[in-house]
């Protein structure tokens, strides 16, 4: 690289440094910082970031400075909470999906904040990161549910079953998006603390000698609980299911919840 265009260069980048520093006075982000940093997010070409306020804070995030990740956190995560919301069907998955978001961007010795180049605006490059994190989050689940279909499908066939493993196939991509649909409309009807409840049973795995200390309640009373819930989730999808197809015969709404048989959650849809 010609002198002049060196020493012009540099006179940008330091620039756009003073321009980062005065943004964000308390957080001190040195030159050499700064400076490396372009380097580095630029796989070691020498660009200076258009958006030098926006840099100088990634900075100060990758270097693991406390203030400026409570700042990132303030300026950025409402408005991140509602790009997951406006992609991913299940609210409840949100906290998660955004605690996933936090994790990647800052923690590890490689937090994904260090990638950012200032070439665009923060907000429009966290919008993405965000995005991809929701829908692989999307695609994981979609991926569980055909897993545990594939797996429910593999069983032994039983006597009588013809009709059944009709309604099995019929169920398989036809009906998911009714069965969502009254998933959903069955959690809406679920109090918060069963649904803490559920969620501890099934998607964290406890037993009920587990949960008897947690809930403060003898083992039976958990167990007698747990049932009961469960068996009120079941009838709201069977019931909003039955509503929907009502060319279908009890016994086939029976194996297409069958066949549904993953959930957020995954809670057991047949009886036992």
């Amino acid at each position: 690289m010609p002198q002049n265009l060196v020493e012009t260069t540099n006179g940008a980048m330091r620039e756009a440094h003073a321009r980062g520093r005065s943004a964000w006075s308390a957080l001190g982000v040195t030159y050499e910082q700064f400076h490396s940093h372009a380097t580095q997010a630029n796989g070691g070409s020498y660009r200076v970031p258009t958006h030098a306020e926006d840099f100088y804070l990634s900075v100060a995030c990758a270097n693991a400075d406390a203030l400026a990740h409570e700042i990132l956190e303030a300026q950025y995560f409402p408005m991140l909470r509602h790009v997951v919301k406006a992609t991913v069907p299940d609210g409840a998955a949100v906290d998660d999906i955004l605690q996933n978001v936090r994790m990647r961007l800052l923690a590890g010795a490689a937090p994904k904040i260090a990638t950012y180049r200032g070439n665009g605006s923060l907000s429009g490059w966290l919008r993405t990161v965000t995005t991809h994190a929701a829908r692989d989050d999307c695609r994981a689940k979609k991926s569980e549910r055909r897993r545990q279909r594939l797996l429910f499908l593999a069983q032994p066939s039983h006597s009588g079953d013809d009709a059944e493993s009709s309604a099995r196939r019929i169920a398989a991509g036809q009906h998911e998006h009714e069965c969502e649909q009254a998933w959903s409309q069955a959690m809406r009807c679920v109090a918060s603390k069963d649904l803490d409840l559920l969620h501890d049973r099934f998607a964290r795995g406890m037993s009920i000698d587990a949960l008897s200390p947690i809930y403060d309640a003898h083992r039976a009373t958990i167990a007698r609980r747990v049932h009961r819930v469960v068996q009120r989730v079941r009838r709201i999808v069977r019931s909003s299911l039955a509503t929907q197809h009502r060319e279908l015969a009890p016994h086939e709404l029976d194996a297409m919840m069958r066949e549904w048989s993953s959930s957020t959650l995954e809670l057991p849809m047949h009886e036992r």
